[in-house]
């Protein structure tokens, strides 16, 4: 088995509706600080109404704290075939960090 000596491993781990993407640099074989982790929180809504509540949630989690290092915050609305004949969709809310170990 070869160690790496350059480049990224992106790895993605799921708990229940939050999704983690966390990119580790490789520089010389070790990884290097920061670390960029990616989440991903799916939240199912049956209406315009809990649409809106989610994102005015997700602007107070934005706004919240300015000196944090939240990157490319991001809300967007899924839907899927199954969804849509149990009357439901999702909307995913985004944002980056940069984590040091």
């Amino acid at each position: 088995m070869s160690k790496i000596e350059y480049g990224k491993i992106k790895t993605t781990k799921v708990e229940g509706g939050l999704t983690t993407h966390t990119e580790t640099n490789i520089v010389d074989g070790s990884a290097i600080a920061p670390k960029r982790v990616r989440y991903e929180e799916r939240v199912r809504v049956r209406n315009a109404k809990e649409e809106q509540e989610e994102y005015l949630r997700f602007s107070d989690f934005v706004h919240a704290s300015p000196d944090i290092d939240l990157l490319t915050p991001e809300f967007r609305i899924e839907y899927s075939k199954l969804g849509q004949k149990g009357g439901y969709y999702y909307v995913v809310k985004c944002w980056s960090r940069l984590e040091y170990d």
